[in-house]
Order: structure tokens, then C-alpha cells, then sequence
């Protein structure tokens, strides 16, 4: 895989807390920024994934909003798990 070099400021603050998991998962602090970028990116088509649909389908029920609220739910407590798990592994 291809790489790039980025250059980035943050405050002191976030810079620790960087470090600080980086650290506790035994990563690179690059290996953590590239992961934080990538939930962004993810998060960012999603949005506009789910935007574009509702442009076109307009606005769902009530019922089915809960039902994707309690998926997206599971998902990201799967996905907070596993995080767990690889830190640990």
C-alpha cells in the first residue's frame, strides 16, 4: 500500500491523549491518526449516503428510524468489542 506523509497541528492536550493510546495499544501514533482519519472518512460517505437516500425517498417512519437506531446500537458496541479484543491480542 502506497503511503503519504501529512503534516498535522493539534493542541498539547490532544497530542497526549494520542500518544497515551497509542502507547496502551502498543501502535505507532500514525498507525492511531490513520485509524482516527479512516472512522472520518467512513462516518463522512455515510452521512451523505444516508442524506442522498433521504433526498430521494424522503422521510421514513418513526418505527423504522428506532430499528436503525437499535442496529447502529449493536454495531458500534460489535465494533468497540473487537477494538478490544485486537488492543488485547
Amino acid at each position: 500500500m502506497a503511503t503519504d506523509r501529512l503534516t498535522v497541528s493539534v493542541s498539547a492536550e490532544l497530542s497526549a491523549s494520542i500518544r497515551e493510546i497509542a502507547r496502551s495499544r502498543g501502535e505507532a501514533v500514525s498507525a492511531v491518526v490513520a485509524e482516527a482519519i479512516q472512522h472520518e472518512v467512513r462516518r463522512v460517505a455515510l452521512e451523505d449516503f444516508v442524506t442522498s437516500t433521504l433526498t430521494r425517498v424522503g422521510s421514513l417512519p418513526e418505527s423504522d428510524l428506532s430499528v436503525a437506531d437499535a442496529a447502529i446500537e449493536r454495531a458500534v458496541t460489535r465494533g468497540a468489542k473487537a477494538a478490544r479484543r485486537r488492543r488485547i491480542a
